[in-house]
């Protein structure tokens, strides 16, 4: 009667296991489903399968994530930090973090939004963009000069699109009567981006510091 008792405990433990098992996997369907409806435009379906994914599974990250990304294009920002702080509770990710500030942002909570992406900054050091949205809220925020280092930073590590950087650097020069720096800073700007529709503008910008002109 004990072993029979002991064989009992194994196969409801076994159960057990193997519930969590399906559990998980369910979750990972949701969360895949979810992707291919964002990845479609179908924001309100791809919202119930990443809320179905995390009651499954409440500690998975990248489902709280793309909840976040879905709401964000819906237009519901509130919703959409909630759901990016949650995905930051289950794993402190630059990424995340960032998307977070870019929310922040757009709700022109810049102060908070710069806080933020210091964090991204923190989390991966070698991540460019994170340094050029820090830029940006800084920049933003009236803090030019703090803006500068981190456009600076940016460039060091390669931000994949460097006529973004070199513009908002030419900006942030100007904006602190720089205008030498503006100058060289406009003018990478040209040779990374020669055909950029406001090519002809930027050179008369360009033209105006050389002479004196602001």
């Amino acid at each position: 009667m004990r072993g029979y008792g002991v064989r009992f405990c194994r196969a409801g433990l076994l159960v057990l296991a193997m519930a969590g098992a399906v559990m998980a996997e369910t979750a990972e369907e949701c969360y895949n489903q979810g992707t291919a409806l964002l990845k479609a435009g179908k924001t309100a379906e791809a919202v119930a399968q990443f809320q179905r994914a995390i009651q499954l599974k409440p500690d998975l990250a990248a489902a709280h994530f793309n909840l976040g990304q879905a709401w964000e294009k819906q237009g519901s920002l509130d919703q959409a930090a909630s759901a990016y702080r949650e995905a930051i509770r289950c794993k402190s990710d630059s990424r995340y973090l960032q998307s977070l500030g870019l929310v922040l942002k757009k709700k022109k909570q810049l102060p908070e939004a710069i806080a933020v992406f210091e964090q991204a900054t923190k989390a991966d050091p070698n991540d460019p963009k994170a340094f050029f949205n820090l830029a940006n809220a800084c920049a933003e925020n009236s803090a030019p000069a703090v803006a500068v280092t981190h456009y600076e930073r940016a460039l060091k590590l390669r931000y994949p699109r460097p006529a973004d950087v070199y513009m908002n650097l030419g900006i942030a020069y100007q904006k602190q009567g720089q205008n030498a720096a503006a100058v060289q800073a406009y003018e990478n700007y040209l040779k990374a981006a020669p055909k950029a529709t406001n090519a002809a503008q930027i050179r008369e910008v360009v033209a105006g510091l050389r002479s004196g002109k602001k």
